[in-house]
């Protein structure tokens, strides 16, 4: 019995650390350990703009940290920016607008507060004369901390 009761007593403590949320595609995402990655987009010889669109959506208020990393093409006229949004215990934040000259990169890692219930997004947009065949590769992690 005495066994039974610590085998109980554990597994209820160790349910205690898991975190829990969904991901942009709507799977629960469940972390273990933290910290943890909860989301990522990663894409090659991209062309298109992307409107503000949701990485990930905390169930439960917590620190996050998002990392980016975007390259574009060598194209001369070529210029792509992102910017990343979040909401805290304020007010809804942004990172600003990081923009991109042709054959550069720009990396940015960015903790968070994300409250439950409010999407961490991002957006990607190009320059008024983008030539035919500029590209960016963009890849974005969200991680959990705590």
């Amino acid at each position: 019995m005495k066994q039974l009761v610590t085998l109980a007593i554990l597994l209820s403590l160790t349910s205690l650390g898991f975190a829990q949320a969904r991901n942009a595609r709507g799977e629960t995402t469940t972390c273990a350990t933290l910290p943890c990655e909860v989301a990522s987009v990663s894409v090659t010889a991209q062309t298109t703009t992307v409107p503000l669109t949701t990485l990930f959506t905390p169930s439960a208020d917590g620190l996050f940290r998002i990392s980016v990393y975007m390259s574009s093409s060598p194209s001369a006229g070529s210029t792509w920016a992102y910017a990343l949004f979040w909401t805290d215990d304020i007010k809804a934040r942004n990172s600003g607008r990081q923009q991109l000259s042709p054959g550069v990169f720009s990396s940015l890692s960015v903790p968070v507060r994300g409250l439950a219930g409010q999407p961490l997004s991002y957006s990607i947009s190009a320059g008024a004369s983008n030539p035919p065949g500029a590209t960016y590769n963009l890849s974005i992690t969200v991680e959990q901390l705590q």
